[in-house]
């Protein structure tokens, strides 16, 4: 017998052989195949589908990800549309594709299968019996939250997003003060178990910090789904400034006076019926300040006659080397015997003492230091390209310490920048204009790296020639 000849015999033989089955069942069922062909199979020994299938854990690799419910269905809402003659797993990787997906409906009559963006637990009233539907809804774990920026140093304060992949989970959180980390049950049920007090965010909510150092915990929560693991973010360090620093650009000619003025000082009030409330001071010339010592200047002008007309800044912190010198001074008790003292100068202005004592050079430690930065757009005779930095800690001091950084080394048009902003360990100028028209090239440097190797450089007109000339920027 030829091959081709035994292929059909064989053929013939096995359509046969389905063909007695299906006529000596007592009940004939239609199981939907993944090609959306369709094939008779017998049940006489078995429970139908839908049974089998009710109120079990789903066991196929995307089918693990949702938990059905038999007998019932969500009407009304289709957004995600309607595939006819689908089955259980096809409407599973449509719904797992999906990115709005929330849970679906399958038809084990029709065969069809219902999208929908939203579920039972949005809207209970819309979830009703159907004999013949499988409702699925997601099961697991919640995705864990997201909380950006993730910790850092904060002069002001600072505003996080909680985020997670999971639509329709809601976020619980806790702001945790450091002083109080210690002393706080940071277990899972110490922060978000029964009867604990907590704050309650969707997705994407923006939340401002308090004015002191803490670590936000946060869980992802949603009704039908296993809670988040909790996340933990890095110490917010939060330091809020005492000062306002007001930046020179013009009093009838360009200067370079940048002044800091204190902000919280409080005069003298004149004795008033509890029903008045002012802030006037009867010490200060107007009654209203300045107050001894308020406000505090730096010419810039006098460091260089090109540190003028800037426009714009930020406060920002860096670490920055001190000394930790041990020496000698007087006793208090007997001027002939010597006391031992300690001191920590900034290394940059560090002279040893006379009395110095130890052995070689004092040890050096790393602190966070507050710099003021100044925005370079025009000083009167021609558009600036250096940024400048002034640290805080030496404002007032007779020898204030000023660094640079020379844009123009990098490229000579990366001058005549409008503003600044700050956004995790960068600084950001805001391109404006130049002796060339208005221009669009965005540059960014590291805080903590203030020199020309971090610079980066976006050209938006490279995108388009009309994102150009820029005033300002918000995060």
């Amino acid at each position: 017998m030829a091959t081709s000849d035994r292929s059909l015999m064989c053929t013939l033989l096995c359509l046969s052989s389905l063909l007695a089955v299906v006529a000596t069942a007592s009940g004939v069922y239609t199981c939907p195949l993944t090609d959306h062909f369709l094939t008779m199979v017998s049940t006489k020994d078995s429970a139908p589908l839908e049974d089998m299938a009710a109120n079990r854990r789903l066991t196929t690799d995307i089918l693990s990800l949702f938990r059905a419910v038999d007998k019932k269905g969500l009407r009304g809402f289709l957004e995600g549309g309607v595939f006819r003659l689908s089955n259980p797993l096809s409407c599973a990787v449509q719904c797992d594709t999906d990115p709005l997906c929330l849970s679906f409906d399958f038809e084990t009559g029709t065969q069809d299968c219902y999208i929908s963006h939203t579920d039972r637990y949005a809207h209970p009233e819309a979830f009703l019996d159907f004999p013949t539907g499988v409702y699925y809804e997601w099961q697991g774990v919640v995705d864990t939250p997201e909380i950006e920026p993730n910790g850092g140093l904060f002069n002001t304060q600072v505003m996080i997003r909680l985020l997670t992949a999971k639509l329709g989970a809601a976020i619980h959180y806790h702001i945790i003060p450091s002083t109080q980390l210690v002393t706080t049950n940071l277990t899972t049920t110490g922060l978000f178990g029964i009867g604990q007090n907590f704050s309650v965010a969707a997705s994407g909510d923006v939340i401002t910090l308090p004015t002191y150092s803490c670590k936000v915990f946060a869980i992802a929560v949603k009704e039908g789904m296993d809670d988040s693991v909790v996340v933990v973010s890095n110490e917010f360090k939060i330091f809020a400034s005492k000062y306002a620093y007001l930046v020179p650009y013009f009093n009838s000619d360009f200067h370079g006076r940048v002044t800091r003025i204190e902000l919280d000082l409080k005069g003298k009030k004149r004795p008033r019926p509890a029903r008045f409330l002012e802030f006037s001071d009867y010490e200060t010339p107007n009654g209203i300040g300045p107050y001894d010592n308020q406000v505090a200047v730096i010419d810039l002008a006098t460091l260089d006659s090109a540190f003028k007309g800037f426009y714009g800044g930020f406060t920002a912190f860096s670490k920055v080397p001190f000394v930790n010198e041990t020496y000698l001074v007087p006793a208090t008790d007997d001027p002939n015997y010597k006391a031992t003292a300690w001191r920590v100068v900034l290394k940059a202005q560090y002279t040893a003492s006379a009395t110095h004592s130890g052995f070689g050079k004092p040890a050096e430690i790393e602190q966070d230091v507050e710099y003021l930065h100044l925005v370079p757009f025009y000083n009167g005779t021609a558009y600036a390209s250096k940024v400048l930095r002034v640290m805080a800690l030496t404002f007032s001091s007779t020898t204030p310490i000023v660094e640079i950084l020379d844009l123009s080394t990098l490229d000579k048009s990366l001058k005549g920048f409008g503003s600044a902003f700050t956004y995790g360990s960068y600084g950001y100028l805001v391109p404006r204009e130049n002796e060339n028209g208005l221009f669009g090239k965005l540059v960014r440097f590291r805080i903590d790296n203030f020199t020309t190797s971090s610079v980066e450089v976006l050209d938006l007109a490279a995108i388009s020639s009309r994102y150009v000339g820029f005033s300002s920027a918000i995060t």
